[in-house]
């Protein structure tokens, strides 16, 4: 009665128009009007970064490339709009500073870097990265769905995407929609049982480091549903791990305690500079926050919703079948997972920006629209087309 996957099937012709034609059209829209976010300038930097090793020249050359490309309006926003972005545009060594927050993501900003060496502009780049990859992200969920049921359901993809926050990753220069992407091919080559997808998952985290929150739980539950494939999946939890570890120390990432301090409890102009004591109060103010913040967060609110649907799933699955349910199921366990990594996403950070986990959402979305189909089919004999 629930989502069933066949391997061997091939999405159709109608998950194939409605994937290609929502990829295309949220490339162009999100291109021609990018959000132009101060992020933008830190992997910008990160990028130039890898063949400028002069403070000076790495400044000069960061902000001359975004005044050059963005309008005068945009380029005085990300200059000029608040206490820290004075400081990071005036003083070269402050804005080496802030870097070790955006190198790390070397998935992105080392195209960006050799985009730059080929002589294409970085920022457009980074632009065109992102609405692509957003688009090819719901895409690959249409073709998901389409692999749970061949009717007119993926129809509903492009809904379900913009309510999931897509844009804000297509329109955002930045690791989200690399990272979006990445974990909707990861998740489609799951459902098409292809092991390519573990290396995928153990790559997560060079588009983004707190996708090591996803990664790591999710590869050692493989390790668990395919037990055939047991080097396989070690192999890849080595790999994600070694990768993680190895960006994080050749960057000098700050560590969780600053990067929590600077997101959640003050912006800090000169970070290596300043030595930051996170305490309990602290703490549990940030997540009070966070949490009030919840109320007004409509994505995530939709998230919940859907979430109850196939927790309610997973739990009729489990009396039927018992402990089986955990392995058999593996469709649903991967639902459970993108929820752990909300959930454990804000602990550990309590802001439900909805740009990180714009894949995760439309992920439970699709699935739960397979669920309610199938449970049509048996209740009520429903059989969509």
């Amino acid at each position: 009665m629930n989502a069933s996957i066949d391997s061997n099937k091939k999405p159709g012709l109608l998950a194939w128009i409605v994937g290609v034609t929502s990829a295309l059209a949220i490339a162009v829209f999100s291109y021609q009007l990018p959000e132009n976010q101060w992020d933008m300038l830190g992997h910008l930097g990160g990028a130039l970064h890898f063949g400028i090793d002069d403070p000076e020249e790495l400044h000069r050359q960061t902000y001359a490339l975004a005044q050059k490309t963005l309008t005068p309006e945009d380029y005085l926003e990300l200059t000029d709009g608040n206490v820290e972005r004075k400081a990071w545009s005036r003083d070269p060594g402050a804005f080496l500073q802030v870097l070790p927050f955006y190198e790390p993501r070397v998935l992105v900003t080392g195209p960006a870097y050799i985009a730059h060496e080929a002589g294409f502009n970085p920022i457009l780049y980074m632009r065109l990265q992102s609405s692509i990859a957003a688009g090819l992200g719901v895409l690959l969920f249409t073709l998901v769905l389409a692999l749970c049921s061949r009717s007119w359901l993926v129809l509903v993809v492009p809904l379900l995407a913009s309510i999931s926050g897509v844009l804000d990753v297509a329109r955002f220069e930045g690791a989200d929609a690399l990272s979006f992407v990445a974990y909707a091919g990861a998740v489609y080559l799951l459902m098409k049982r292809s092991w390519w997808s573990l290396a995928v998952i153990a790559l997560l985290p060079l588009t983004r480091s707190d996708m090591i929150i996803y990664a790591l739980p999710a590869l050692l539950y493989f390790a668990w549903v395919f037990k055939e494939k047991l080097h396989l999946v070690t192999l890849a939890i080595v790999v994600c791990l070694a990768s993680y570890f190895a960006v994080n120390s050749a960057f000098d990432n700050y560590g969780w305690v600053k990067q929590f301090y600077v997101a959640q409890i003050q912006y800090l102009s000169h970070p290596a500079d300043v030595s930051v004591r996170l305490t309990a109060e602290m703490y549990i103010g940030a997540v009070i926050r966070g949490t009030v913040k919840l109320l007004y967060n409509y994505q995530f609110q939709f998230f919940a919703l859907i979430s109850l649907v196939i927790l309610s799933a997973c739990w009729m699955r489990l009396k039927e079948t018992g402990a089986r349910a955990i392995t058999d199921e593996y469709v649903l366990g991967l639902c459970v997972l993108a929820m752990f990594f909300v959930v454990t996403h804000f602990l550990v950070f309590p802001s439900m920006h909805t740009r990180y986990f714009v894949g995760q959402y439309l992920h439970v979305a699709v699935i739960t629209l397979a669920v309610i189909a199938g449970w049509a089919r048996h209740y009520l004999g429903v059989r969509p087309r």
